[in-house]
This record gives structure tokens, sequence and C-alpha cells, in this order.
């Protein structure tokens, strides 16, 4: 229980570093490159990240694997089975990034303008190279879960976001986009390498090879994922460099670097609402074995608590996003805003497959994953292309937006067939006044920021914002049931009162 504890305090200071690490990287890059800087770098990011099919889900097997081993339920020799692991990473990432790049190289021309395109061609190559770090960094810290030491991941995510901010502040300056692409690649090297010798340090059994690697043992982690797992990450990785695509080829190369912006603000939000379910996945799994009247409680009250806190964090983003345009760029920017406002009905909607995920992860459900994550990016394609070309850059983010809703209630649906949840019914409760009373804040915010502003100037504005929203939420948040109570994530308890 202590070990919950700490995990769950670290994991926490994660999320809030993270959110300020974000907050500073974009007024970074914002002052020295602009919309248009931001907008290459984000695009060739995202196109080098197409490389991470090469995971082929060992992440997840070689987390499970050492979690099994840590509870006796393994005997192959784990530094065996993680240097077969990380030899099989780093190989497939380094041949497919080899292979990519010229594919890669092609895509920018098709998409970037002439004036812009040496930049992007010149970032591309160290692009490829901070992919691999990332998807070797991924499998050190499933390594990390594996071991149950979740506080560690937390604590060298921290110290890498500090790398990627510091980095690209003291090399954007100098050396242009290419400084904020190298910084990427030290906070890589901290994830993989830094956190990897800590890893030998907890726990020199997995973290020192003794021997031949065991490859066999990996290849079985690769099948017994299965299509579903495979299929579900596939899916999920084409999203975000489809979407930058589009708005790349409608144009102008601003809006990829808006859309970026928006997106980091909502995913960040997000994370806030996903934090707690992230520890329940475990706890899904004990009780489906042992207590199934208590799973389908627990179930309730994760959906109960993410309906607390998903509509406040993203109601505060929407109130606040005029407030932040003003700050990041200096002047309203009308599509950062009309991005996220976008970005946060459609992960409003999907709120709720944010515990329904934990739950089918935790059942082993995975092609209910699979489902809800192939419909997001089949929608993006169809939606994206067909409100592109008819309303422009504003059409392809309201797409996906559109996508993330619907694939999320797909999700959803045999989620609550096996729980007997029913989300209106979660609605016609507390959690419903706390969803219209963030709606109504996120409203009377925007209105509020947008009458002051003229007047008296962005900081009363971006005050008279944050108290409208406050002034909405704050009765109906502190009259439901669950404030102040727990779940496993916050405190280390699994609240089923």
């Amino acid at each position: 229980m202590k070990r919950v504890r700490t995990n769950a305090f670290f994991s926490a200071v994660e999320v809030l570093v993270n959110g300020v690490g974000m907050f500073l990287l974009v007024i970074v890059l914002y002052r020295h490159v602009g919309a248009a800087g931001i907008g290459v770098w984000s695009l060739v990011m995202a196109i080098a990240n197409l490389v991470r099919i090469a995971d082929l889900g060992i992440a997840p097997g070689i987390a499970r694997f050492v979690a099994r081993w840590g509870a006796g339920g393994e005997t192959a020799d784990p530094g065996r089975v993680v240097a077969a692991a990380a030899i099989v990473t780093a190989a497939a990432h380094g041949a497919l990034a080899l292979a990519a790049y010229l594919p890669a190289a092609w895509a920018l021309r098709m998409l970037v303008a002439p004036d812009r395109l040496p930049a992007a061609m010149e970032l591309l190559p160290w692009a490829l190279v901070s992919v691999c770090l990332v998807s070797v960094s991924a499998l050190v810290i499933a390594v990390v879960v594996g071991l149950h030491r979740s506080d560690l991941r937390s604590v060298f995510a921290v110290a890498g976001g500090v790398v990627l901010v510091g980095g690209t502040a003291l090399l954007l300056p100098v050396m242009g986009l290419l400084g904020a692409v190298l910084a990427q690649i030290g906070q890589g090297l901290v994830m993989s390498v830094g956190l990897w010798l800590m890893v030998r340090r907890v726990s020199p059994l997995v973290g020192a090879a003794r021997g031949r690697p065991e490859f066999g043992v990996v290849l079985g982690l690769v099948r017994a994922n299965g299509v579903p797992v495979q299929g579900a990450f596939l899916a999920t990785l084409t999203i975000e460099p489809t979407t930058k695509a589009f708005l790349a080829a409608i144009g102008p190369i601003e809006a990829v670097g808006y859309f970026e912006m928006a997106h980091r603000v909502v995913q960040q939000a997000r994370s806030v609402a996903a934090a707690p379910n992230h520890a329940l996945v475990s706890a899904f799994a004990d009780f489906d074995h042992r207590d199934k009247v208590g799973l389908r409680i627990l179930f309730r009250r994760a959906v109960d608590l993410t309906l607390l806190i998903g509509p406040l964090v993203l109601g505060a983003a929407v109130a606040g996003a005029p407030f932040l345009a003003q700050v990041w760029t200096g002047y309203a920017a009308p599509l950062f805003v009309a991005y996220l406002l976008l970005l946060s009905a459609g992960a409003a909607v999907g709120l709720v497959s944010l515990p329904a995920y934990s739950f089918a992860t935790g059942l082993g459900e995975h092609r209910w994953a699979f489902a809800g994550q192939v419909t997001v990016a089949l929608l993006n394609v169809v939606l994206g292309a067909a409100l592109g070309l008819a309303f422009g850059s504003v059409g392809t983010v309201a797409g996906l937006a559109v996508a993330t809703a619907v694939g999320s209630l797909v999700l959803v649906a045999p989620v609550r067939r096996r729980t007997a949840v029913r989300v209106f019914e979660v609605l016609a409760g507390p959690g419903g006044a706390v969803v219209a009373a963030a709606f109504a804040g996120a409203v009377a915010g925007l209105l509020g920021y947008w009458t002051v502003q003229p007047a008296l100037g962005t900081l009363a504005a971006g005050a008279t914002s944050g108290l409208f929203f406050l002034l909405c939420v704050a009765v109906p948040t502190v009259r439901h049931p669950i404030f102040g109570k727990t779940v496993v994530g916050l405190r280390g308890r699994v609240y089923l009162d």
C-alpha cells in the first residue's frame, strides 16, 4: 500500500510538472520560430513517429513479464529477456528509420512549402533518431512499471522534461528548430540511459544480462499480444499524423502549429482526468477474479471520479483559451482558440472512455480498445478529408473531434453491457450537475474574457474568466458525493462505500 501511495504521489507531481513544462516550451518555441516554425517541427515529428509501428507491442509484454517474474510466475532469466527485447526494439526501429527516410522526405516535399522545406529536411534524420529513443525509453519504462516502481518513471520523466525545456531554450536561439529536436534527443537519453542505470541499481537481476538473450521469450510476448493490441496501437499511431498532413495540405503551415499547441493543452487536461484510471488496471483485474459485485462498484466510482475531474479541467482549458492564446502568441490567435474548443468538445464526450479503457485492459478485453481506436482512425480520415475540403482547417479538426467522440462511445458500449453502468444514469445525478456547471463556466469564462479584455486588458480579462468559471463550478463540485473521497491512484485506497 505504501508503494501504491508513493507511485500515486509521484504520478501527480509528474502531471503537474509536465503541464508547467508544456506551457514554458510553447512560449520558447513561439517566441523564436512562431506558429509556422512550430508547424514544421510538429509535422516532421508526426511523420517520423510512424516509425514506431516497429514496437510490435513488446513494451506491454515486457511489463507483464517482469511483473509475473517478481510474483514468482516466470522462470526465464529476466535480464536475458529484457536484453533480447532491447536488441529487437533498437534493431527494428533503426532498420525502419533507415527505410522510412526517403518516403518521409517525399511526404515532406508534398506537404511543406518550398521556403520551409530546407528546415524540415534538416530536422528529419534527427527526428527519426529521437523517435527511436522514445521507443527504447518506452521499453525501459515498461521494465520499471513491471517492477512496481512507477515513481522512478515519474522522477525521470520530470528530469527529461527539464532537459527538454532547458535544452530548447538554450539551443533554439542558436540552432533554430534543430535545437528543439536535439533537446528532444537529450530527453530521450535521460529516459532511456538514465532510467536504465537506475533499473540496474534497483534490480540487478533485471538490469544485467547473464548469458545469451532470450529471443524466443520475446517472440512469445509479441504473439501473446495478438491482433487487437497491435492493431489498436497502429491505429492510434496514424491519427495525429493524418490530421497534421491534412492541415499542412490545406494550409497554411501555421495551422499545424496552432493545432499542435491546442492539442497539447487538451492532452494535458485529459491526462489529469486519466491519471487515477491508470492505477485501476490491476484493481479491475483483481476484482474480476474475486468480487464481481465489487468490480461493478469500482467501475462506477471510476466513472464518477472521471466525470468529476474531467469536465472541470477541460472546462477550465476552454474558459482560459483566449487568455492562453494572448500569453503564448501576443494576440487573440482565433485558429488556436477554435481548435482548442473543438478538441475539448471531442475529449469531453470521450471522458467516459478513460475508465472503460482501464477496465478493458484489466480484464484483458483488448478487442474493445481495438474497435474504438480503429473507429477513430478511420473516421478521422473520412471526416478530416471531407470536412477539411468543405470548411478548411477548422473542418479537419472538427472531423478529429467527432471521430474521437464516436470512437470513445464504441469502446464504452461493451463495457456498459459488462458492468450494467449506464452513462446517462451517472449524468442524471451529481455528475451531470458538474458537467453542466463546467459547460456553463466555460461559456461564462469566454464571454467574461471577451467582454473585459478590450477595456481592461489581458490580465484583468483572464482573472474575470477564471472567477466566472469558479463561481459556476464551486457549488456542484463541493456537493458531489465523492468530493474528497479517494480511489486508487489518489491516496492508494479503493473507495467502495
